[in-house]
């Protein structure tokens, strides 16, 4: 079976500084579980080589389960209890060895169930990152995002107050500490 025609990654049009290639559950089960994705593996792998070459930053996002299997969606349980599949920690769970990543690049690991609630959390992180730091600043280079988001995620964990947590940092919240008053100078 064929997946229509071959890719050759162009990246003449794309804004190579605000750019990422995401590679999403290309892991050793999932390719024994759906034969055909060995099929779409020499495409992914010549985008992959062709963005790292580009400077471009890759994000892999795998999917584990716990080894009892209690975080499996309800309709693959009766699956994994024949056959437990991207149990963490093991060989199963590891990203296919043609797609490894490379020291710097990210690697997301997101569990079966909840994973659609983490996606509402990380999508309201992200959108404050953007409005109140990315799209303000307009890095210039990938150090400067780098420390700048280093820089931000202090302040947003440290100092930012935020109203799902009644006026606390997520720090104080972790930490289990009250904020301090603030007093008129």
């Amino acid at each position: 079976m064929s997946y229509g025609k071959k890719v050759e990654p162009e990246l003449s049009d794309m804004p190579l500084k605000t750019t990422a290639l995401v590679i999403i559950d290309m892991q050793n089960d999932a390719m024994a579980m759906v034969p055909a994705g060995r099929e779409v593996m020499p495409a992914i792998s010549r985008i992959l080589d062709v963005c790292r070459a580009s400077d471009i930053s890759v994000i892999h996002k795998i999917r584990v389960h716990r080894s009892d299997g209690i975080d499996v969606e309800f309709f693959r349980a009766e699956m994994f209890k024949r056959n437990p599949f991207l149990v963490n920690g093991t060989s199963g769970a590891e990203i296919v060895s043609e797609l490894k990543p490379h020291e710097g690049e990210f690697v997301i690991s997101v569990d079966g169930k909840g994973r659609w609630m983490d996606n509402v959390f990380i999508e309201r992180l992200w959108k404050s990152v953007k409005y109140e730091d990315i799209y303000l600043k307009a890095y210039s280079s990938m150090m400067g995002l780098r420390k700048g988001l280093a820089t931000y995620f202090t302040f947003y964990n440290e100092r930012r107050w935020h109203q799902s947590f009644d006026r606390k940092t997520p720090a104080m919240v972790h930490l289990g500490t009250q904020p301090q008053r603030q007093v008129a100078a």
